[in-house]
């Protein structure tokens, strides 16, 4: 697996995929994490509310369940 290439559409789904596993099989309430780029860190959470408007986020629900 090569870190520097952009992910492919299968890797995208398989990515979707096990966001999709976690968060039905072990987010309680949220997951803050963070790591290193080239670019510098990057941050991210996961949770169970949005923190305001729902429109803001993607749904990529279709990617779970097929196109």
């Amino acid at each position: 697996m090569n870190l520097e290439t952009k992910l492919n559409d299968e890797e995208h789904k398989q990515m979707v995929r096990l966001l999709y596993r976690f968060a039905n099989t072990e987010l309680d309430q949220f997951e803050n994490a963070k790591f290193d780029t080239k670019f510098g860190p990057v941050f991210f959470t996961i949770s169970r509310s949005s923190g305001g408007c729902d429109e803001a986020f993607h749904d990529i629900t279709n990617v779970i369940i097929g196109e």
